[in-house]
């Protein structure tokens, strides 16, 4: 496994064996404390896949826009709402929306709340997680979405 840092543009990369089959995913979440658990969900959810970390929506929106250009979107974007940065999860999504990537979003925002902050939109919202999270309910909903990886 390799793991790369890059604190200029806030970014890990962990690159595990893969086989073309295994998925690509981006965790945007500006709590680093956060990284372990999602090692973790990630690890037993869909073994083998690519794991990306932004902690800000700028650097995801770059990761994003970089991998379309190559042809090789991300299977899944797990995003927090409210990150670093100016650019929230909302935004994101609403910015890669035509593509096709799955978001799920999460965020400590009940699902009231959440439906008062992301109306109207043109589209139904992704999938959500409120915090504080569910491990087996963040793995079920991760292998429900990408069943090629379960």
């Amino acid at each position: 496994m390799e793991v790369t840092k890059d604190a200029k543009k806030d970014v890990t990369t962990e690159k595990k064996p893969t086989m073309s089959n295994k998925p690509k995913i981006l965790i945007v979440e500006d709590d680093i404390t956060m990284e372990a658990l999602w090692r973790y969900i990630i690890d037993v959810a869909a073994p083998g896949a690519k794991l990306e970390w932004a902690t800000t929506g700028e650097v995801a929106d770059h990761l994003l826009k970089e991998s379309e250009k190559k042809g090789c979107d991300y299977d899944l974007v797990i995003t927090d709402i409210f990150l670093g940065g100016t650019r929230t999860g909302i935004e994101l999504w609403e910015s890669h929306a035509q593509s096709t990537t799955h978001f799920l979003l999460m965020s400590v925002l009940t699902p009231q709340r959440l439906s008062v902050l992301a109306t109207p939109r043109a589209q139904p919202l992704p999938i959500y997680l409120q915090k504080p999270l569910d491990p087996t309910q963040c793995i079920e909903t991760i292998r429900a979405m990408l069943p090629a990886a379960s």
